[in-house]
């Protein structure tokens, strides 16, 4: 009984002096990271900063394919989402945009990335540098939909006095919230790469292009805001000065010129010959893409992928029961010029009254910017190598028309004894969700690679935030508004 008292007594004695060893209860969390381990390692600190970029604010992009109707520009075939297009108001604001805990994390992580000591001075840098594109990126956003707002730089904290008062920030004025997006990217401008190679992180040609972006807009709110007196506010939250137009048509310039004149982007033409697939291309092109300058990426082996061809592609041509959701409308395509730069409507009637006769139906849309057929999928024309099936019915000399209310409906034809085909397998059919219903399907941004339309598969083809092309187009408005020449490359 002895021994076994003393062995009792020798394993309370350790047990006991265990539990007040310090060290035996500090543990490193296995399921976290803290703060300690995020700033002593680039590699941690880059996954904090991917988590930003990945909320970067998009007012569309091919992961949300439905807002695309929200304009003039498209259809949603899908009933599901017919009460857009009902002059229905909307049971939220699409457009409005106030994610202040995004803003409050870009500046914690700008105040913590300063504070670092364990990161090397290259890497702080950039990470400093890309914080504040991307939270400039953010205001740039607010400031186009909202006008003047709180302009916020540093992490706020409530210290429960009962009195919040202190945090509360009046709306800066909308030419405040412009001038610190242009100062914020000539600031950090040269401490980021000058990388053409860089697509989803910012660069030196992204603060260029988007201070030029952000200039341009502010520029044309000062000039042509007096032709909207009614959107503007007498403390200047809403509207800018006609005054200060030419100051930022100049600013507009000057940093798309500097970007040209780095060489380093240039216009994508690798299939000189079909400009068509040519512009088709250019989304969908992820090697040595020369044109793109910053992207939302997505990847098939690390699980990102997006889903707008499954959504999109031509049902008749469908790699899934799947597709067809967004219609491109006729307003669309008709703003599309002729090679002659004019504009006018499809003809499809001869002079004296009578229909045109076609032997193929793309014949009424030759002629037309290439962009044209690089962006809509037309009647006759070709996805993935299948040519699609659109067509509506027929047009009797009576001018009754036979159709049908299915894809690829049968009905027998005047003066025929069998059934024969009287809709296209895309439609178009009115009120059949997934059709052709405006007569187009669309091709921009559609993954041209076999399996893209899978379920199990799905894309990754990438979402296109900036463009060299915007910024020779910026340049050369900016320029016509200040009175200016560009300096635009010679090719």
């Amino acid at each position: 009984m002895k021994k076994m008292h003393y062995l009792s007594c020798l394993v309370l004695m350790l047990v006991s002096w265990s539990c007040n060893d310090e060290k035996f209860l500090d543990k490193d969390p296995t399921n976290i990271l803290t703060n300690d381990k995020v700033w002593q390692s680039p590699n941690l600190v880059l996954t904090v900063l991917v988590d930003l970029y990945d909320r970067y604010p998009d007012m569309q992009s091919t992961e949300r394919w439905v807002e695309y109707a929200n304009f003039d520009e498209a259809f949603a075939s899908s009933s599901g989402e017919y009460y857009r297009h009902k002059n229905q108001e909307y049971s939220y604001d699409w457009w409005n945009y106030w994610d202040y805990g995004y803003l409050r994390e870009m500046n914690l992580f700008i105040q913590k990335c300063e504070q670092a000591t364990q990161l090397s001075a290259g890497d702080k840098t950039r990470f400093l540098a890309e914080a504040r594109y991307l939270r400039a990126s953010f205001y740039f956003e607010e400031v186009k939909r909202m006008g003047g707002v709180p302009l916020i730089l540093e992490p706020l904290a409530y210290d429960f006095s009962g009195d919040p008062t202190y945090l509360q920030y009046a709306r800066a004025k909308e030419s405040e919230i412009y001038d610190f997006v242009i100062a914020e990217m000539e600031a950090i401008k040269n401490d980021l790469p000058a990388d053409a190679n860089v697509k989803s992180r910012a660069t030196k040609g992204l603060a260029l292009a988007t201070e030029a972006r952000a200039a341009l807009y502010a520029g044309s709110i000062a000039k042509y805001g007096v032709n909207t007196p009614q959107v503007s506010l007498p403390g200047g939250e809403v509207g800018i000065a006609a005054d200060k137009a030419a100051g930022y048509y100049q600013k507009a310039l000057k940093s798309a010129e500097e970007l040209i004149a780095l060489g380093q982007y240039s216009l994508y033409l690798k299939k000189p010959t079909d400009l068509q697939d040519n512009f088709a291309s250019l989304f969908t092109d992820k090697s040595n893409n020369a044109e793109v300058l910053f992207v939302k990426d997505f990847k098939l082996k690390s699980g990102k992928t997006v889903d707008w061809t499954i959504s999109n592609q031509p049902r008749s041509v469908a790699e899934e029961q799947q597709g067809g959701r967004l219609n491109p409308s006729l307003n669309l395509v008709q703003s599309f010029e002729k090679l002659d730069n004019t504009f006018a409507p499809y003809a499809y009637t001869e002079a004296n009254g009578g229909y045109r006769y076609f032997s193929n139906p793309l014949e009424l849309f030759a002629g037309r910017d290439a962009r044209l057929g690089g962006t809509v999928i037309l009647p006759g024309s070709q996805f993935k190598s299948k040519t699609v099936d659109i067509w509506a019915g027929y047009i009797l000399a009576n001018n009754s028309i036979i159709t049908g209310d299915n894809f690829g409906s049968r009905k027998v034809l005047p003066g025929k004894t069998t059934e024969e085909q009287v809709v296209g397998f895309d439609g178009p059919i009115d009120g059949l969700e997934y059709s052709a219903q405006t007569g187009f399907y669309v091709r921009k941004y559609q993954d041209p690679t076999v399996g893209s339309g899978q379920l199990g598969t799905r894309s990754e083809v990438w979402w296109i935030r900036y463009r060299y092309a915007e910024v020779l187009l910026n340049a050369a408005e900016a320029a016509s508004n200040w009175g200016s020449r560009p300096r635009l490359p010679s090719t």
